[in-house]
Parts: C-alpha cells; sequence; structure tokens
C-alpha cells in the first residue's frame, strides 16, 4: 500500500488548511473561515470512513490523524482566545488536556512500550463538540438570521464541553494504568503496584 493515501492526504489538508484559516480569522475573513474550516471538518470524517471502508489505515495515518485534529482545533482555539471570542480560560483547558495527555503518553510508553491507548467515546464527543463550537462561534460572525438560534449554544457548550474533556482524559488514564498492572501480572508476576526488583 502507498504510504500516502487518499486519508493521509484529506489529513494533510487540514495540516495545511489550519495557518490559512488562522490568517482568516486575523483578518475578519468571516465567510472564507467557514467555507474552509467547514471542509476541514468534513475532511475528518470522510478520511476515516475511506481508511475503514476500503482498507487504507497505515501507520503514517494513525499518526497524521490526530496530529491534523489537534493541530486545527488547538491553533484554531488560540487565535479565537486572542481575539476575543472565546474565554482564555477555555483555551487554557483545551490546550492543558492535551500538554497531560502528551505526558501520560510519554510516561506509558515508558513502561510499557507496545503499549495502546487510544481515544475512547468521551474523546471523541468531546473533539466533536469543541469542532461544533468552533463552527456556532463562526456562524455567529456571519450574522445568518436563519442560523442565529445557534449562537444560544455557545455558552452551553463553553460549559459542557470541559467536563467531557475532564471524563476523557479520566478514562484515558484509567485505561494506561489498567493496561500497566495487566502486564505487571502477565509478564512480571508482580502485584499491581510491585516491581521486577520487589
Amino acid at each position: 500500500m502507498s504510504i500516502m493515501t487518499i486519508p493521509n492526504y484529506l489529513s494533510l489538508f487540514r495540516i495545511l488548511a489550519t495557518p490559512v484559516i488562522i490568517h482568516f480569522l486575523l483578518k475578519g475573513m468571516h465567510t472564507q473561515v467557514f467555507i474552509l474550516f467547514s471542509l476541514a471538518v468534513i475532511s475528518d470524517g470522510v478520511d476515516g470512513f475511506i481508511a475503514r471502508k476500503y482498507h487504507q489505515e497505515s501507520k503514517l495515518g494513525k499518526f497524521l490523524d490526530p496530529f491534523s485534529d489537534k493541530c486545527l482545533l488547538l491553533l484554531t482555539f488560540n487565535t479565537l482566545a486572542i481575539i476575543g471570542r472565546i474565554p482564555m480560560w477555555f483555551f487554557l483547558i483545551v490546550f492543558g488536556k492535551e500538554l497531560i495527555l502528551a505526558a501520560c503518553w510519554m510516561s506509558f510508553r515508558y513502561i510499557i512500550r507496545e503499549i495502546r491507548v487510544e481515544p475512547d467515546k468521551y474523546g471523541k464527543v468531546a473533539s466533536g463538540l469543541l469542532m461544533l463550537l468552533i463552527t456556532f462561534i463562526i456562524i455567529e460572525n456571519l450574522n445568518l438570521a436563519p442560523l442565529k438560534p445557534l449562537n444560544y449554544m455557545i455558552p452551553s457548550l463553553l460549559l459542557i464541553t470541559p467536563f467531557l474533556i475532564g471524563i476523557s482524559l479520566f478514562s484515558y488514564v484509567t485505561s494506561g494504568v489498567k493496561q500497566i498492572n495487566e502486564y505487571q501480572k502477565k509478564v512480571l508476576g508482580n502485584k499491581p503496584g510491585e516491581t521486577a526488583d520487589d
């Protein structure tokens, strides 16, 4: 299988589109932001579907897909916080979650090199709500009358999403700890919490 599959190209598109979206946001070009961000969100769903449907999953894709999503979300939220569209505390929660996840992943990999801790349903729902929140904020800036009611969803999402982020983070950490305990039992022959030297 070729390294650069269609899903990988779609992930690469999101990475390349992110700085353009940031530029449009800073320039107040809301229509362009809406179009490009919508395409980025659609590509996120399409690449996963194609990868599963046509068996185009790859090691590169497993890296590019989440990396492109994190670039899109973090940089967009950072820009929205800078221009005053969302509270800075919200961006810090999103950014802090990614820092904690990265630290946990490196710690887990140090203990068990072959450990597999992947986003669960809570993480996927949280990511989906973050995408939805950005979309609603962009729509609010467009001042389209038929879509005005969506503006009332923004405060609710700002309050609900941090709770889901906390739940997904807790689930991620407990999954890693569980695998470490199982590794100690099966491979090292120790009880959870003991080391090979005990």
